[in-house]
C-alpha cells in the first residue's frame, strides 16, 4: 500500500456518525476516496459464513477484517483514502474483539476517533431500529470506552497520529473540524489539503 497512497482510518461505535461524516467529506473534498468498510464486509460475511456481520464470533470477525484490510492493501493506488470502520466491535456474548490486525497498523497514516455522547448514540440507534441489546445505555457507554482505549493503544504502540473528532454538535461544525485536522496533518511530507 506504500505506493503513495495515504490512509486515514476513522473509527467510532455504531451510531457515532462516522459514515455520515465520511460520505459528506467525500462530497465536499472529492480528492478523498471514501470507503465504508461495513458496505464491503457485510456481503463477505454472508458469503463466507452465511451470517450477519454482527453475529460472527471473535475469530470470524477478525478473519473478515483481515480480509478487508488485505484487499485494501492490494487495491489502493496513489491518493488519499478515508476508511470508515471500528477499532473494536461487540460480540454476541458482550465481549469485544479488536478489529485492526496488528500487521496492518503500520499502513495507516492517521487514526481518527469519532466521539459523541452515549445519548446521541442511543438516539441514532433508536431511529435506525437497532436491536434491543445495542440500545442499552450501560452497554453503549462500555462500547465508547472500549473503542477509545483501543485506538489510544494502537496509536501509541505504532506511534501514529491520533485525532479525536467531536461529533456532538451540528454536522456542519464537525465537518469544519475534520477539514482543520486535514490541514494540519502531512503525508509524505506534503500537506494533504490546501485551502
Amino acid at each position: 500500500m506504500r505506493n503513495e497512497a495515504s490512509l486515514i482510518y476513522m473509527g467510532g461505535v455504531p451510531g457515532s456518525g462516522k459514515t455520515t461524516i465520511g460520505k459528506l467529506i467525500s462530497k465536499k473534498l472529492p480528492d478523498i476516496k471514501y470507503i465504508s468498510s461495513g458496505e464491503i464486509k457485510r456481503p463477505e460475511a454472508k458469503r463466507r459464513f452465511a451470517q450477519s456481520l454482527s453475529l460472527l464470533d471473535q475469530e470470524k470477525t477478525f478473519q473478515i477484517n483481515a480480509w478487508f484490510l488485505n484487499s485494501l492493501e492490494q487495491e489502493l493506488t496513489k491518493g488519499l483514502y478515508l476508511i470508515d470502520s471500528h477499532y473494536t466491535y461487540p460480540l454476541p456474548d458482550s465481549s469485544f474483539v479488536r478489529l485492526l490486525p496488528e500487521e496492518y497498523a503500520d499502513c495507516i497514516d492517521l487514526f481518527i476517533l469519532v466521539e459523541t455522547s452515549p445519548e446521541n448514540v442511543y438516539n441514532r440507534r433508536i431511529q435506525r431500529g437497532r436491536d434491543r441489546d445495542s440500545v442499552d445505555m450501560d452497554f453503549i457507554k462500555k462500547e465508547l470506552t472500549e473503542e477509545k482505549e483501543e485506538v489510544y493503544r494502537v496509536s501509541h504502540k505504532y506511534r501514529k497520529p491520533l485525532e479525536i473528532l467531536d461529533n456532538q454538535q451540528e454536522i456542519s461544525i464537525t465537518l469544519v473540524n475534520f477539514i482543520k485536522i486535514l490541514k494540519t496533518i502531512k503525508f509524505f511530507g506534503q500537506k494533504i489539503y490546501k485551502a
